[in-house]
């Protein structure tokens, strides 16, 4: 799999969740619609195993990177339209 097609899936995956989130305010009116727009990936290129985590109060995404030798585990949080700083977790 190409680092395009991993980054496009990873972009995808989430907006697919964000609208999921939207979407859930417990109502039912026809006149409301959802709406689909792109989110920028917080993954730099080269990055794989895009992961996104549902949280309480919105959604975190994890991702392997390349890191000298060997790989680092990487976290961001979608917070006020847009991610966070990314933070390694491992490496």
């Amino acid at each position: 799999m190409s680092i395009k097609s991993v980054m496009r899936r990873g972009a995808v995956m989430v907006g697919v969740i964000a609208c999921v989130l939207a979407g859930d305010r417990g109502t039912s009116r026809a006149d409301e619609r959802l709406v689909i727009r792109s989110m920028p990936s917080p993954a730099g290129l080269g990055s794989a195993q895009p992961r996104l985590i549902a949280l309480e109060d919105g959604i975190a995404m994890s991702w392997l990177e390349r890191y000298g030798q060997g790989h680092r585990l990487r976290w961001s949080r979608w917070r006020d339209q847009r991610w966070s700083r990314p933070v390694t977790i491992a490496q």
